[in-house]
């Protein structure tokens, strides 16, 4: 064996055995080493001439061999030291995010078992989707190993609202061993509410100023359930006009047909839907349209000629303007009458009428009649300053030989509503900028505390809380307590007192949509001065 190969062999062992001695050993051992490696080096040059090729291939190998080993050697001990995989304490779906925040979470052990608890707050408007989701806990032990995993508390859709918070707990019986957990959120689902879903309207043009048109998306069953309902309703605004239009779909037939004046006509269109759906589609009148001239009365029945005339009692000419009106034959000796009014003061004011209908023979005799309720009218209706309604009356028998014929429009009630009041005491001028109403009401014994009267009177209730709003003033005031008595109150500053007025009929009238009572001063005492 060549002694190189042998002293390079010990050489290895050497440095394996006698890491951590002295450098004065080692730098011995290297002078002897290098002595002998020279020595060995001229007799085999003399002797077998150059051999250096060799040589330096048995070294190299001999080095490699050493490198490999301290490679195997670091990369066990890297091994030894790499840390297990850290998991995430907690894991939100992305679009989950959007909707849950988890503001705690925690692990607690008592030796045997372990709890594990969170909170979750929702962040996203509960008016606008429905959130469903369950959770999971899984239990890690230090190198990563699952220790146990477990479901925890579902939520259903409308459980959570918008701000609120929740606790959830999980337990589990054996913890040995846990070093870590993860808290996930899983099957979440968000799902727009029917009402946050927005309708993209298309109405032509030429339909803008005639129709007014309604719309609405409901879920089918439940929400996301994959079908869908729109709901699509048009009212023909115009006096003079009858209307068709398509809606949603190229067919006329299948959209709204010929609506008379004050007609109104509903649609709904059932169909698949995903639960991601933001939108839906109106589209009225844009494929194809029809607008021809209407009157008073419709294809389907004729006018009688016969001279008429509209009364308006002075309660009903206040608010309502006759713009026109006729005698329909809607069978072999029947008739019905028709008005069309104008509403002539504000949309606050709201208006119930009936009205009688006479028709009488071209001599003059009363042959059929018609009285209230049964004549044209309305209950209590919102109309606004300007609109036009036509009403019409049940039918009139015998009405063959029509020549004339009267309504008379009698009945009339109006009344306001008791929000749309405004609160106006009279305060003694003694009290200006001492004293404040922070609180009133009205209410009446038949409107209740939804309506107010204006022609005829009710009994009312009527209270105010007023208050001393100054710093240096004691005040002393009085006002009614009740139906006839009166009280008187001494304010302290910052002071409050409650006065009521009952048993007197009132009622508001039109241009003056006030309430309130008289409070006065009995004696104004400047205090806390020096």
């Amino acid at each position: 064996m060549d002694r190189r190969s042998v002293l390079a062999g010990t050489g290895i062992i050497f440095s394996t055995t006698l890491a951590g001695c002295s450098e004065a050993e080692d730098e011995s051992e290297e002078e002897a080493s290098g002595d002998i490696e020279d020595q060995d080096r001229d007799e085999n040059d003399g002797l077998n001439g150059n051999n250096s090729t060799n040589d330096t291939d048995q070294e190299e190998y001999e080095i490699q061999g050493e490198e490999e080993q301290d490679q195997d050697q670091g990369d066990a001990e890297d091994d030894e030291d790499a840390e297990p995989e850290e998991q995430p304490d907690v894991i939100l779906p992305d679009k989950a995010e959007e909707h849950l925040d988890v503001l705690n979470h925690a692990l607690d052990s008592d030796g045997a078992g372990c709890e594990f608890a969170a909170e979750l707050e929702r962040i996203s408007s509960d008016d606008e989707y429905h959130v469903s989701f369950e959770t999971k806990v899984t239990l890690y032990s230090d190198d990563g190993e699952t220790i146990a995993e477990k479901a925890g508390p579902s939520v259903e859709r409308g459980e959570l609202g918008e701000d609120e918070n929740r606790f959830y707990t999980v337990s589990f019986n054996d913890c040995e061993g846990t070093d870590q957990y993860t808290f996930e959120v899983v099957n979440f689902s968000a799902i727009i509410s029917a009402d946050a879903i927005e309708a993209d309207v298309d109405i032509h043009p030429e339909l803008e100023d005639k129709i007014e048109v309604d719309h609405g998306f409901n879920w089918v069953d439940e929400p996301g359930s994959g079908q869908c309902r729109v709901t699509i309703g048009v009212t023909n605004v115009t006096h003079d006009y009858v209307v068709s239009a398509t809606v949603n779909s190229d067919d006329l037939d299948r959209g709204f047909t010929n609506l008379e004046p004050g007609e109104s006509d509903e649609k709904e269109i059932e169909g698949s839907c995903t639960e991601d759906v933001e939108s839906y589609l109106v589209q009225i009148g844009t494929s194809d349209y029809e607008i021809e001239e209407a009157e008073l009365v419709n294809d389907h029945n004729e006018e009688i000629d016969a001279e008429g005339e509209v009364i308006l009692s002075e309660r009903a000419a206040e608010h309502l303007e006759v713009q026109d009106h006729a005698l329909i034959r809607n069978g072999s000796d029947e008739c019905e009458a028709r008005i069309e009014v104008e509403k002539t003061t504000p949309e606050t004011y709201l208006l119930s009428f009936g009205a009688e209908v006479s028709v009488y023979s071209d001599d003059g005799e009363e042959i059929t009649r018609i009285g209230t309720p049964g004549g044209p009218g309305t209950g209590r209706e919102r109309i606004e300053k300007g609109e036009r309604r036509i009403y019409s009356s049940m039918s009139l028998e015998n009405c063959e030989g029509a020549a004339e014929y009267e309504i008379d429009v009698r009945r009339v009630s109006v009344s306001v509503p008791i929000d749309e009041l405004e609160p106006d005491f009279d305060l003694d001028p003694e009290l200006e900028g001492k004293l404040e109403v922070i609180d009133s009401s009205i209410s009446f014994e038949i409107g209740g505390t939804e309506y107010a009267p204006v022609y005829d009177a009710e009994y009312s209730s009527r209270s105010a809380t007023v208050k001393n709003v100054t710093a240096d003033y004691r005040l002393t005031v009085r006002g009614p307590d009740g139906e006839h008595r009166m009280k008187t109150v001494d304010l302290e500053p910052g002071d409050t007192a409650d006065f009521a007025l009952t048993g007197w009929k009132r009622s508001v009238s039109v241009g003056d949509l006030t309430y309130g009572f008289e409070i006065q001063a009995e004696d104004v005492e400047e205090i806390g001065g020096s």
